[in-house]
Order: C-alpha cells, then structure tokens, then sequence
C-alpha cells in the first residue's frame, strides 16, 4: 500500500483540473419513480485519451526525461493497455436505465460539444454546468444526457524532482454527469477517481502482471462506481 496519501490528493487535483469547480450532485433517491419516462436519456462518452504513465513532481524537462527513462520498460507495457469494459459504458449504462423505466439511448458524442460555450447562469454556488449544454438537446433529441468524461487513466508514480517518491501504482481519473438539457442543470455531478497498487511485487518486468492487474481492476471499480452514483446495476 501507498504511504503517500498527500502526493495521491495532489494528483486527483492535477489530473482533474476543473472539474472540482461545479457542485459535486447526486442523483435523487426518487429520481427514477418521478421522472417522465417519455423524456429521452441519451448516454454518451468523450474520446477517451490513451492509457499513459504518469510522473507528478518531476517538474523540470530533465526530471521527466529521467522519469521516463528509468520506468521505460514499464512505460511499453502500459502501451498495451485498453479500457476494458469501459469501452462500451455508453451502452452497458442505456440498458441498465430502460431496465428502471427510462427510455434511454446510446450515442457518439457529437463533435459540437468541444464548442461547446460557458453557460450564462454558472457560478460554484450554482447546480448549473459550468459548459452549457442545452444546444445538444435539439441535435441528440434528448431531454437529458449521461455524460461519461474519462479525464486520464494509466499508471502513475510521484517523483521529488529526479527522486521516485512512491511505488507506482494504477489510476482511473473520470467525472459523471446527468444534465437537463432544457435548464443546464445538473442532475448528477460526481467526480470518480480510483488508484489501485499492485497487489506484491509491481517490477516484474517486461509483463509487469502486478500493475497489469491493479489497471484492470480500476477499471473495474471505476465502472461500479459509475453505477453506484446512478443507483443501477452494471
């Protein structure tokens, strides 16, 4: 286990930027009994990044340089990682919302939410998006949308400059949303983040099965966690 809880809350704020800055909102226990079920609940994702490794407080180019140098070996293995069963959480979290009485829908995000435009109403204090999403609501025909944005996933390992200060270990970094698409309002607002170290030895290289595993099982809870905040079953 990581003795470095400080660097991992660093971390959960570097890689999730701004995400902080909107009112963190859960979905209402009645939410399925007093909702419309001809109201239209499409489920999208964003292009998820690709699986990387991860060096926080190695600030300077030649800290990073010697960062990647010393963890290249498993830096190749995680190349070879994918989202596993996050690849199709759009449709795994439209079937199990039907299953509740919705009429809910999986779809490709459209290119138009990258321009996407800040919403008038926004502040902190508010339970609006900060990103004003009502234009969606023609183009998808959707009166509310399940927004799946996975900000960064792959192996992560703090550095003091030149210096490894933890043991790397497997991370998930996401944000799940549920918005009205007529008022911006955010139905469901919760930030998921998941770190899972190796479970013994994590240098076992080339395959590093340790880490591998650890990655895998991230993946895991981060779906479950996706569920849990929806209040259905995956």
């Amino acid at each position: 286990m990581l003795k470095n809880a400080p660097v991992m809350a660093i971390l959960f704020f570097t890689l999730t930027g701004c995400v902080s800055v909107e009112q963190t909102t859960s979905l209402p226990s009645d939410y399925y009994s007093i909702t419309n079920v001809d109201q239209v609940t499409i489920v999208t994702t964003n292009e998820f990044p690709a699986v990387g490794m991860f060096y926080p407080g190695a600030n300077c180019l030649l800290c990073l340089g010697t960062a990647s140098a010393a963890n290249s070996k498993l830096s190749s293995q995680v190349k070879t990682f994918d989202y596993g069963s996050l690849e199709n959480i759009s449709e795994k979290v439209a079937e199990a919302l039907s299953e509740q009485g919705l009429n809910a829908k999986p779809a490709i995000a459209p290119n138009s939410y990258k321009n996407l435009k800040k919403f008038p109403g926004f502040s902190s204090q508010s339970n609006f998006a900060r990103l004003d999403f009502r234009p969606l609501k023609e183009e998808l025909g959707a009166d509310r949308l399940v927004w799946v944005t996975v900000i960064n996933a792959g192996i992560t390992r703090s550095y003091a400059s030149y210096i490894p200060i933890s043991e790397p270990v497997a991370f998930v970094s996401l944000n799940l949303k549920m918005i009205d698409l007529t008022t911006n309002e955010l139905i469901v607002n919760f930030p998921i983040y998941v770190s899972v170290p190796a479970d013994g030895a994590w240098n076992e290289a080339p395959a590093f099965p340790g880490l591998t595993t650890a990655f895998y099982q991230a993946i895991s809870d981060a779906e479950s966690k996706i569920g849990k905040a929806l209040k259905i079953e995956l």
